[in-house]
Formats: structure tokens, sequence, C-alpha cells
């Protein structure tokens, strides 16, 4: 139908097997199946495996089941609530010997004149057979051994009340992004100062990074004031 003769070959191409000089060999195994005269389709069998997008291997996915993808963040996960979300990941990419997560808002006011996105979490050393972060994990020992939290951003703001791990969405003017991210390290740990903010985190977890998975939620704007 597009113009080629039943006997044309393509170079390399193996002799036209429609060509009446050379019938087709079928294998005698071959029997379709036949429904009124007509050969029935074949079964197909597909994958049922998750898909992430902003993954570079597509079945490396974080989620988190009381916060859907472009949904808004509970109350309890917020505000003066310390609690931290539960996260759930399947799928690394293969070589992964650790993890680390970050949660941060890229929509600071410009009015804070901060140069980066705000950090609310930042986790590295998650041993490579974790698949989970329970709820409440942050500050408690349900945070997996050997897993190391560093500051918030409301530590370097000076917000009284926060230290190290999980703060949660306080948005003062609108609603904010959250990025939820996790990074697959092909090292075991990465060594930074009990002190280290997102940027040092950037500067460790980047170089070692294989792959990463994400999601993005939002929150506010806040429904209480910022403490003073």
């Amino acid at each position: 139908m597009f113009g080629r003769r039943a006997t044309a070959r393509l170079p390399g191409e193996a002799a036209n097997e429609n060509d009446p000089g050379n019938p087709a060999t079928v294998a005698e195994s071959h029997k379709p199946r036949l429904e009124q005269g007509r050969p029935m389709p074949r079964p197909v069998t597909l994958l049922n495996q998750e898909v992430n997008p902003m993954a570079a291997t597509p079945s490396f996915v974080l989620s988190c089941p009381d916060i859907a993808p472009g949904s808004v963040i509970p109350d309890r996960f917020a505000e003066d609530n310390r609690l931290s979300p539960r996260l759930v990941w399947s799928g690394p990419p293969e070589g992964t010997r650790s993890f680390a997560l970050a949660v941060t808002d890229p929509d600071l006011p410009e009015a804070f004149n901060f140069p980066r996105s705000f950090a609310h979490w930042l986790v590295t050393n998650i041993p490579a057979e974790v698949r989970e972060l329970p709820e409440g994990a942050s500050g408690s020992l349900r945070l997996p051994h050997g897993a190391a939290e560093f500051n918030s951003d409301f530590v370097t703001f000076k917000i009284p009340g926060f230290g190290k791990g999980y703060g949660g969405p306080w948005p003062p003017d609108r609603a904010h992004r959250y990025f939820f991210t996790l990074y697959a390290l092909k090292t075991d740990m990465v060594e930074l100062p009990a002190d280290a903010d997102l940027g040092a985190f950037a500067a460790a977890v980047m170089p070692v990074a294989i792959d990463a998975a994400s999601f993005v939620a939002v929150y506010g704007p806040a429904k209480k004031s910022l403490p003073a």
C-alpha cells in the first residue's frame, strides 16, 4: 500500500516471505486460535508499574500516603505542628547505596531577600535497604538508624521553637509549593557538619546522586502568624 512491490527487498533484508516463489515458513507449533474463521488476538501481558516523570529511572517513585501530588498538605504537618509525614519509595536505580531527602519551598516572598529555596527538612545517610520514613520519624527513634537530620531554615531565620529536623509549611503570604525530593546516592554516606544548610547539603549530595524522585504539594497562606 506504500508503493513497494511484493518482491522488493531493502539492503540486508531476507527474501520477501510473501513472494509466490518463496513461500513463508511457518513454525509447525504455530496454531492460531480461530473465532468464526478469523484469528483471535493473542493475550498481551502489561507491566503494572508506576512511572515517575521526574526521575531518569521510571520506576523510582516517591510518595506520601497522606499528601497526593498537587494536593494541599494537611494541617497536622504544617505550621507549629512538628509532625513529619510518612514518605514511601520504590524502584531505586541499580547501584544505590544510600538516600538523602530534601523538602524545600522555592516561593519565599521577595521581601525576605533570601537567595535560595527555604529548607523544611534535610536528611542524609538513609540506608539503602530502607523504603520509607514513618510518620513522625523526624526527631524520634523512628528515624532509620544512621540517618542524619539537619537544621531547617526556620533556624536560619531564628524562628523560636525550631531546631534540627522537620519544620512544616508556614507561608506568611500566599500558597507556596513544597518539593519533596529523594536522592539515590552512589555512596554509603555523605560527610556534613552538624550545622549544614541547604547549600552545603546540595554541594555534598548532588555530585554523588544517581537519580532523584520527587513530588510537589501546596500549602498556604498560613492560618497563624510566624512566632516573633
